[in-house]
């Protein structure tokens, strides 16, 4: 059944595997970014760009070619993506169940998508079928809500920073949680959050990574404590939301398999990188026939 999924963060690494998924299903995609010129492969057919300022995941800090589930550095350098060396169990060898082993659509339907970019006046060959043009800014309830409007599901890859910063200091550790507070005034019927590793916990009931100076670098943990307090404004809320967070492994050089493994809130090393594209399969899956709700939950290579 087709629906409307609204993706905040579009142009990122992430966001783009999320709205190339979702339109192959059928589904009618608001794909959310802050300038389409620096995204053409959102303009392809059913895909659409509209006017707004949602810090997407197109700037995000460090990554060569950005992911809101990473962290500063370059995303193929394990270096810059500390992963827990002894993380207890996790108490979830895998879900049978989940919708990671349900076959792809093989006939995808027509589809329709919307964006937003800040001015679609600029924009030229948008004249795709199916274009709807409207504003959103990921930290603005009522811009959120104009730009989420009938859609049934929304999904956020949102990160803050327009380039590499030198330096955390004077981070607003408020940022994610200004978001997840526009995304939550909005009411959608089910959100799907890209969140970070860092929030993980190091073993069941245990510390998180981000608190662990062995596993994370002190000097990303303002980067990681803002993405704790949008989901600690997820976990107060009593709305039907979902965080996915990829392990440190995910990789646009990974060969996708078409499935995954989602695990519980506890950091696993990872034996294999997870790719995007399977990264994207589990969130609109998650929207389609969802298997968790109100929770953190760790996405694994299967």
């Amino acid at each position: 059944m087709t629906t409307s999924i609204a993706v905040f963060g579009a142009g990122g690494r992430a966001g783009r595997h999320i709205v190339a998924e979702a339109t192959a299903r059928g589904h009618r995609v608001v794909a959310v970014v802050r300038d389409p010129t620096r995204h053409p492969g959102l303009t392809a057919r059913n895909v659409a760009v509209v006017p707004g300022d949602t810090h997407d995941a197109a700037h995000h800090p460090g990554l060569t070619a950005p992911d809101p589930s990473g962290v500063p550095g370059d995303s193929h350098d394990p270096a810059h993506h500390p992963r827990p060396t002894a993380p207890g169990p996790s108490g979830v060898p895998g879900d049978s169940h989940d919708p990671a082993h349900h076959p792809r659509p093989t006939a995808p339907g027509p589809s329709g998508v919307r964006g937003d970019t800040r001015d679609p006046a600029r924009q030229s060959g948008l004249g795709a079928s199916n274009v709807s043009v409207v504003a959103g800014d990921a930290r603005d309830p009522a811009s959120v809500a104009d730009a989420a409007a009938g859609c049934a599901a929304v999904v956020s890859a949102v990160t803050p920073f327009s380039a590499p910063p030198a330096s955390f200091d004077g981070f607003d550790t408020g940022w994610y949680a200004q978001v997840a507070d526009a995304l939550l005034a909005a009411k959608p019927a089910r959100l799907i959050v890209v969140g970070l590793f860092a929030t993980l916990r190091t073993r069941p009931d245990g510390p998180r990574v981000l608190d662990d100076p062995a596993l994370f670098p002190v000097a990303l943990r303002p980067f990681a404590l803002a993405h704790a307090a949008g989901l600690q404004r997820l976990a107060e809320s009593d709305a039907d939301w979902l965080l996915l967070a990829p392990p440190p492994g995910l990789s646009t050089e990974a060969s996708p398999t078409g499935t995954y493994r989602l695990g519980d809130d506890t950091a696993e090393e990872q034996s294999s990188p997870l790719a995007y594209a399977d990264l994207a399969r589990a969130v609109i899956d998650q929207i389609e026939r969802p298997t968790r709700r109100r929770q953190q939950v760790a996405i694994h290579a299967a």
